[in-house]
């Protein structure tokens, strides 16, 4: 009886992340070049629709760590849009700084290698 139990808690959970995997890799992105936080560069949308390509870019989006204190930000390079949720993205060679459009006191850090794959999706492999 507690091994049913407990192989129904296993296939519960493993049906659970396959959910979750699913609809992330439903999402939509959309990334716009920015000429300030609430305009963006007519004709410069792109989207990402691969399927390998979506989860390079959640990874580094979701694997940021938060920032301490409060930030007064410079123009965004990119505005994102992850599904409902709209993000700004500060980034170059080097290192790369997010911010929720509903919290723009609060910025996260994408890890190095985030960030190099980050910029070779958007800039088509070039750096």
């Amino acid at each position: 009886m507690k091994k049913n139990i407990v192989l129904g808690f296993i296939a519960i959970f493993v049906l659970a992340l396959v959910g979750v995997y699913i609809s992330h890799n439903n999402e939509t992105i959309k990334i716009y070049e920015a000429n300030s936080f609430s305009k963006i560069k007519k004709g410069s949308m792109k989207e990402i629709t691969d399927l390998t390509d979506k989860d390079v870019f959640l990874s580094a989006f979701y694997s940021a760590s938060k920032n301490a204190g409060i930030v007064d930000m410079d123009i965004p390079n990119y505005k994102v849009k992850l599904g409902m949720k709209t993000y700004y993205l500060w980034i170059d060679e080097n290192s790369g700084v997010i911010m929720d459009d509903n919290d723009t006191h609060t910025t996260y850090s994408i890890e190095a290698q985030d960030v190099y794959e980050v910029i070779t999706k958007l800039y088509g492999g070039k750096e």
